[in-house]
């Protein structure tokens, strides 16, 4: 049985366009057809392939353009975090088109793109930088082509906020979206759950996020004012065996935390007292990717804390504008998609992979972290090291690994991958007092 899908199709990776397989008939296939280009330049469309199922065809078949060749990637899962600057997240990619000899008109591309498809979530990436392009592809799925369709929840605006409890394994995906009230979302069951955060309140002149660190590290105690950010009032929780995704604002400066004691909560929430006095509660736990968003100025992740923890995480910085990522002591992973970083990861086994905007990796002397950086560019990126007032500077040791470089400073080592002669003399290091 065929479909036949020919819409406008998302321009955000962050939440593609689903494609819903139904019918009886097998082998099934799915028509996609669109136009890229000129100003619309990227299409996202995401899909499912079940235990009995397997995806055995990309076919392209028709193209349209005097543009010879556009772009095709797919990536596992169901979003797109992959860039034109960091392709690794992708489990294959290829040109298609007129001028592509092994990628025109009536060719599969499954191979190119990874091969057969098995079990699992999907997104894919089709774009075209140059002129207006028009093209179909056939997906063939093979299988029990039993109808997937993610169940969705929109929670009601209201004033003291929402209550939703996930609980259901009927369904393993699951999209829930909080629209600015103080709701509590509870994951208690294991599954994919998508949770879009939007904001409706901004912060007020004198609210600070503060860079506190942890209950047994300290962090490195600067100050960003909260003026106009969005404030968020959601509280998120669920079962370590979830898998949770938190999708902020994408296009607003915001302000996204751990401990947030300031704002609302869920009125049917038990509080208690935090270690500054204050009636709170942990704003998310075991949420594993946060994806960051931004108007084009200054979105804010703390997950610093003296009171509260959460398991490690996964953060996508903003496309644009200046993200601030502050982390935890669990393993925590960050990555930049386009716009200014500055990253403090806390203790753990972190990594980072740097973007093509401007970052700033920070260090606290006595944390202990032991990471490594990809992608860092001593041309623009920056080291931030840390250190009590009270203590007297400490210059970095450099060593070389392998074609890399560790430096060792205040108990961290930092492994910068893929550089060989990193020094003091030719990396840009910022010396900063806590």
């Amino acid at each position: 049985m065929s479909q036949y899908i020919d819409t406008d199709y998302s321009n955000d990776p962050q939440n593609p366009t689903p494609i819903n397989w139904s019918g009886t008939v097998t082998p099934y296939q799915s028509l996609i057809s669109n136009s890229v280009g000129d100003s619309d330049k990227a299409d996202y469309l995401t899909f499912k392939v079940l235990p009995d199922q397997k995806l055995t065809g990309i076919t392209l078949t028709s193209y349209k353009s005097t543009d010879g060749k556009a772009f095709i990637g797919l990536q596992s899962g169901a979003q797109i975090t992959a860039s034109a600057a960091n392709s690794k997240p992708l489990i294959g990619y290829t040109h298609f088109g007129s001028s592509q000899s092994d990628a025109v008109v009536g060719t599969n591309l499954i191979n190119k793109l990874g091969g057969v498809l098995t079990e699992g979530t999907y997104s894919i990436w089709i774009q075209q930088i140059g002129a207006k392009t028009d093209y179909s592809f056939d997906l063939k799925l093979e299988g029990n082509p039993t109808v997937f369709e993610p169940k969705s929840v929109v929670l009601p605006v209201s004033l003291t906020g929402s209550k939703h409890t996930i609980a259901d394994t009927s369904s393993s995906d699951l999209i829930a979206t909080s629209q600015g009230s103080p709701d509590l979302i509870e994951i208690k069951a294991p599954v994919n759950a998508m949770l879009n955060a939007l904001t409706t309140e901004t912060h007020a002149l004198g609210f600070v996020a503060r860079n506190v660190g942890t209950k047994t590290n300290e962090g490195t105690g600067q100050i960003i004012p909260l003026k106009g950010l969005g404030k968020y009032t959601l509280v998120a929780t669920a079962i370590p065996e979830a898998t949770t995704t938190i999708n902020l604002e994408p296009a607003k400066d915001t302000a996204f935390f751990l401990h947030d004691a300031y704002s609302a909560f869920y009125e049917g929430l038990t509080l208690s007292t935090d270690s500054s006095g204050r009636q709170s509660h942990q704003r998310v736990l075991n949420v594993d990717t946060i994806f960051m968003g931004s108007g084009g100025g200054t979105s804010i992740v703390d997950l610093t804390s003296k009171d509260y923890v959460t398991g490690a995480v996964t953060v996508y910085g903003a496309d644009k504008g200046r993200s601030i990522f502050w982390g935890t002591d669990a393993n925590d992973t960050y990555i930049s998609r386009g716009g200014d970083s500055v990253i403090f990861g806390g203790a753990g086994s972190n990594s980072a992979t740097m973007g093509t905007g401007r970052d700033t990796l920070q260090y606290r002397a006595g944390v202990g972290a032991i990471d490594r950086i990809e992608g860092f560019d001593r041309t623009k990126d920056a080291v931030e090291l840390w250190i009590g007032k009270d203590m007297v500077t400490i210059e970095p040791q450099f060593s070389s690994l392998n074609g890399s470089t560790l430096m060792n400073w205040g108990g961290n080592t930092v492994e910068f991958v893929g550089i060989a002669d990193l020094t003091l003399s030719n990396l840009k290091v910022i010396n900063q007092f806590a």
